[in-house]
């Protein structure tokens, strides 16, 4: 009797996570665009000291996310749909995010989260949800279900408050990582 008890609150546990986490994704269907501020910090062996860049990023529903770097230097990154297109000193290259699938990890998981496409984000992550104060506080953590991103990448974490990413980090394989701190003007 114990066991079946343990089992049924166990089940009604995971029920309740899942449909937490399928509110926390329809509160982000419903974002139209956003904007933000951007630190982000990448850390790895071969760097004397961690590199820091500052910028601009702003998502438009369903699949354009933008990323301009304002300092040490001006660098325009644009995904729409599958094309990346990056601007440094007026030379723009495009790159198909479908032929860089270690690229398009993190740059998708973000995008996903921010159109509310859960079953995208399942299809691509090993998905983990909990909130914290009162509903207000998110983690989702992504474990890459594909072996070649896994062999780069060893997890994804998107921090939040209510609709909004305050925080990815992305922890690869071999000690890097790469941390985009966000700031958004409530």
């Amino acid at each position: 009797m114990k066991i079946v008890f343990v089992f049924i609150m166990l089940v009604s546990a995971i029920n309740v996570t899942a449909n937490t986490l399928e509110n926390r994704m329809a509160s982000f269907a419903l974002l139209e665009n956003t904007q933000a501020t951007f630190v982000e910090t990448w850390i790895a062996d071969y760097l004397d000291e961690p590199l820091v860049t500052r910028g601009k990023l702003s998502y438009r529903a369903p699949n354009q996310l933008e990323k301009i770097i304002e300092s040490p230097e001006l660098i325009e990154q644009r995904v729409i749909g599958d094309e990346l297109s990056v601007t440094r000193d007026g030379d723009r290259q495009y790159q198909q995010l479908s032929n860089e699938p270690v690229l398009a990890a993190g740059i998708n998981a973000m995008r996903n989260v921010l159109r509310g496409d859960q079953k995208q984000l399942e299809k691509n992550f090993t998905v983990s949800f909990r909130e914290g104060d009162k509903n207000k506080e998110w983690v989702i953590g992504l474990i890459p279900r594909s072996q070649k991103v896994l062999k780069k990448i060893k997890d994804i974490t998107l921090y939040g408050r209510r609709s909004y990413i305050q925080k990815i980090q992305i922890e690869y394989q071999n000690g890097d990582r790469l941390l985009t701190e966000i700031m958004h003007s409530e």
